[in-house]
């Protein structure tokens, strides 16, 4: 050691200086039985000289108190001296052995320091440098070498440490780990920045605002008061939720689906839109909702430039293919479709949305046959009805006025009229439409070839008896007034649908193997001129008659 504490032997008297050594054991702050003069003592706790009045207590000349408790293992020596006088004195080798030199040596044990250590540096791997206070390391702070872990918490909870590679890590044990930014009251600022490289925001948390996600230093994602706002595209390939909403994505396709209670979409100034592949095909305004259309104009538009506007289509039919659709032609014509190997049936039900109580009203068969109060079409309209009237038509207002119009490729033949108190069923008979008009006559001869008959039908069931004609019998005198051909049946047409084995003209069966009959109808009032025309024969003859008596009698 370069220099020693006390004196010579020679120099001193015995007693001027007093020293008395405590090996410690427990813990305790009480040093007894001594003998110093108050203000010339000395303590020193493991070679470290302390403090008098600031770490330990000496004013009674009999004992001192430490200001800390030693601990067990520690060594105190207490030295006192007279006035200039020394009580012992070392030796070069005692100091050395005793104490620690200023610089370049080594203690073994623990040290333990009661104040400041003032040091430029600190060698060794560090594996046992705990309390370190504030401010060590001065302008170059405390350097740590690779996989050196600067630990925190008695249970070495929080390790920061680089690995020797590329990674640094902050490791929080088997515990939470906090990053605040406490800040005093009226103090700006605050916010918690995360960045891969200087002035590149990742992450930004703001001081009584939002979290900020940013892709590149460009911000993609904020919180808000409210929710959440995203800059850009969401993508996900599996499933992300959202308080019951799931959203799942993948190359194949995305899904929305809520697991429970209703899904809303809303928007609060605009509109809302469907577009596949960029093309609009749902838009709904706060007025109405458009299919093909951004603008629609009603409750519900649907617009599209070709095929059907609207199509209805049943999955899993037996036959056809189950569809249904209206559309407007380029002419602005409404046209409404549907598979031509079905039929279209209206109707009402109880519950319509389950077809619960469903009973048929009306139908278009697939030859477009109307039909009405039967499914089974034996013309183009089939009105039936079992207890009220087949059908009503009618006029308003006074005078008289047509209510059914007959034509014949465009050209009016007929019509039946209706006034306030009369029926008038009328048929084409102008003079411009006639020529080759000649007198009828004969017509006598001719009443007298027809064969009024009494006769009941057989579909009335009651056996009532009327009168009439048969009509092949009045079509050999006046072939106009009857309709169809004697004894004529049902055949097949070309244009009909031909069961195997059957010829267009062949026969057609009923279920029982009959002939299908195609009964001859008559026209009464084609009968009216040839009985006018014989009356007239018959009151000239009359007449003729009534002056040849009138000749005789005179």
């Amino acid at each position: 050691m370069a220099g020693y504490i006390g004196s010579k032997a020679s120099v001193v008297s015995s007693g001027v200086e007093r020293k008395k050594t405590y090996s410690i054991t427990g813990s305790t702050t009480s040093l007894t039985g001594l003998n110093y003069t108050v203000g010339k003592v000395h303590v020193y706790q493991n070679g470290v000289r302390l403090l008098d009045g600031t770490d330990y207590t000496a004013t009674n000349g009999t004992s001192i108190t430490l200001t800390v408790a030693a601990q067990n293992g520690d060594n105190v020596v207490v030295v006192s001296q007279a006035s200039f006088q020394l009580s012992e004195s070392y030796t070069s080798t005692e100091a050395d052995a005793e104490f620690v030199t200023k610089t370049g040596d080594t203690m073994s044990g623990g040290l333990t320091v009661q104040g400041t250590v003032a040091a430029t540096a600190v060698t060794g791997d560090g594996s046992g440098l705990t309390g370190l206070p504030a401010g060590v390391g001065g302008a170059n702070g405390v350097i740590f070498n690779d996989n050196v872990k600067a630990q925190f918490g008695a249970g070495n909870d929080l390790q920061i440490y680089h690995n020797g590679g590329s990674g640094n890590y902050i490791d929080s044990v088997n515990k939470d780990l906090y990053i605040r930014c406490n800040l005093d009251a009226g103090i700006v600022g605050g916010d918690i920045v995360l960045q891969p490289k200087s002035g590149e925001n990742s992450a930004v948390f703001r001081d009584n605002g939002a979290v900020e996600l940013y892709y590149d230093n460009a911000l993609k994602l904020a919180t808000t008061a409210t929710g959440v706002d995203v800059t850009g595209g969401v993508t996900t390939n599996s499933y992300s939720y959202l308080n019951g909403l799931r959203i799942s994505g993948a190359d194949t396709g995305n899904t929305v689906y809520q697991q429970s209670g209703d899904l809303s979409i809303s928007s609060a100034s605009g509109a809302i839109s469907l577009k596949p592949s960029g093309a609009n095909i749902l838009h709904a305004t706060n007025t109405g909702v458009g299919i093909g259309t951004s603008s629609p104009n009603a409750t519900l538009t649907v617009s599209q430039s070709a095929n059907n506007i609207f199509a209805v289509e049943r999955t899993g039919v037996s036959s056809g293919s189950g569809q249904f659709g209206i559309n407007v032609e380029g002419n602005s014509q409404t046209t409404v479709s549907y598979d031509d190997g079905a039929q279209l049936v209206f109707g009402t039900a109880s519950s319509p949305s389950t077809h619960t109580g469903f009973t048929e009203r009306m139908r278009i068969d697939s030859s477009g046959d109307l039909l009405l109060g039967t499914t089974s079409a034996d013309a183009r309209l089939s009105v039936y009805d079992g207890t009220s009237w087949a059908g009503s038509f009618g006029r308003q207002g006074g005078g008289t006025h047509g209510v059914i119009r007959f034509t014949h490729d465009g050209t009016q033949v007929g019509y039946i009229a209706v006034s306030s108190t009369a029926t008038s069923y009328v048929t084409s008979s102008d003079y411009r439409l006639k020529e080759n008009v000649v007198d009828l006559t004969g017509a006598s001869a001719r009443v007298n070839q027809l064969n009024p008959s009494r006769f009941n039908f057989i579909a009335d069931g009651t056996d009532t008896v009327v009168d009439g004609f048969l009509a092949h019998e009045v079509a050999d005198v006046v072939p106009e007034a009857i309709a169809g051909t004697h004894n004529e049946v049902e055949v097949w047409k070309d244009d009909e649908e031909l069961p195997d084995g059957v010829s267009a003209g062949d026969n057609k069966l009923d279920d029982d193997g009959n002939t299908i009959p195609v009964y001859q109808g008559i026209d009464q009032s084609k009968l009216v001129p040839l009985l006018t025309a014989a009356l007239q024969e018959a009151l000239a003859e009359i007449t003729s008659l009534k002056t040849r008596v009138e000749a005789l009698e005179a």
